[in-house]
């Protein structure tokens, strides 16, 4: 579900998340800030994410906050306010279980830092994870809210079940994947909108272009991000089989042997009669919708 950032929904929250590599100290120097690095990262507390405890700000400074994050959000394409939580459960208790969930581990020698706390990212968490791993990343808190990437701000509901006490949230290999797709899922819907092939931003749409994505790379067996998202956007429009149509086919072909691109080699394509090809041409018919997400 959709909402504005008014004053009414501010007010909803008792908490909320400031990143200060894309946020002004200036504009959160006088919110108490508590910083969310995780033990053995205290060192980098100054590019690591900072909860505030909304409730505790008092009345006018509140309604000052929500001033700077308009202000703020008319001049910059990060919001100030990179999630709002809802939880009954105090600052020390959530601010515990946010520090925990920072450092994920990737592999058996490895842990990473997920920023799943940046909205850019926290938009594919809501469709990509399965309602235990929500219900593990939440932990005491009952609802989130973030601004979408492209649109509007979006509310999250902690999943009604049992969060998994051994993995946590811990993202599966294939879940890996596609979080390192994230950047390049986000550009290809802004190509999309921009190019007026889709009027509006549905998270149903975000895992068909995922896996139109992980297709072309296949397909190309490249990693060139241009030649994949061409691809992957004929996929979208015109079908997933649309790469055995032999004016596809031929160019995959000449693109996996390097001599160029796949976008040069599309460059005299005649889309109109891929579209006779198409098994569809509307993808909104396609939609998954994930239950959890409201």
């Amino acid at each position: 579900m959709t909402m504005p950032l008014d004053h009414r929904h501010l007010e909803s929250y008792e908490f909320a998340v400031i990143n200060p590599l894309e946020v002004d100290a200036a504009q959160w120097r006088d919110l108490r800030a508590l910083p969310l690095a995780p033990r053995g990262l205290e060192a980098k507390q100054a590019q690591l994410p900072l909860l505030i405890e909304l409730k505790a700000l008092g009345d006018q400074l509140r309604l000052d906050l929500l001033d700077r994050a308009a202000q703020w959000e008319c001049q910059n394409d990060a919001p100030l306010l990179s999630l709002m939580m809802r939880s009954t459960s105090s600052a020390d208790q959530v601010r515990s279980h946010l520090r925990a969930q920072l450092l994920v581990r990737e592999n058996a020698r490895q842990h990473v830092l997920l920023r799943w706390y940046d909205p850019k990212v926290f938009t594919h968490m809501a469709w990509l994870l399965e309602p235990h791993q929500i219900a593990s990343l939440s932990g005491p808190i009952t609802q989130w809210a973030w601004k979408a990437p492209i649109g509007q701000w979006q509310q999250l509901e902690r999943p009604d079940c049992d969060p998994d006490p051994i993995r946590g949230f811990k993202p599966s290999s294939a879940q890996w994947e596609t979080l390192g797709r994230i950047g390049v899922i986000n550009r290809m819907m802004r190509e999309l909108l921009s190019t007026g092939e889709m009027d509006r931003v549905d998270a149903p749409l975000y895992p068909m272009i995922d896996e139109c994505l992980a297709q072309a790379y296949a397909a190309l067996e490249s990693e060139d991000e241009s030649d994949a998202r061409c691809l992957a956007r004929q996929l979208l429009i015109f079908g997933r089989q649309i790469d055995q149509q032999p004016e596809i086919a031929s160019r995959i072909s000449q693109a996996r042997e390097g001599a160029t691109t796949y976008v040069g080699l599309c460059r005299d394509l005649d889309e109109s009669k891929l579209a006779a090809k198409a098994v569809f041409s509307d993808p909104l018919k396609h939609e998954r919708v994930p239950n959890h997400v409201v």
